[in-house]
């Protein structure tokens, strides 16, 4: 019987999750937003401080719905 560790484990997930959201043929018709990065998405996008600049500068870039890969959707509207 062959043990394998944790960590080898792990990194074959995260080999085939990356192969197959590459792959993906059919991709949800999310809004656009900035490209998100592997396994995080735009975790390290969404501003610590100021972010309604980075929020209109995003409005300006993409339009007035931008889609973060975090289960978040971002609003750009001003009445």
């Amino acid at each position: 019987m062959i043990v394998y560790s944790g960590c080898t484990i792990c990194l074959a997930g995260a080999i085939v999750y990356c192969l197959r959201k590459a792959f993906k043929r059919n991709p949800a018709l999310y809004p656009p937003g900035p490209k998100p990065l592997p396994l995080l998405g735009n975790l390290f996008d969404i501003p610590s401080m100021k972010p309604w600049l980075t929020y209109a500068e995003w409005g300006a870039k993409f339009g007035m719905a931008v889609a973060l890969r975090m289960l978040c959707l971002c609003l750009n509207l001003h009445r």
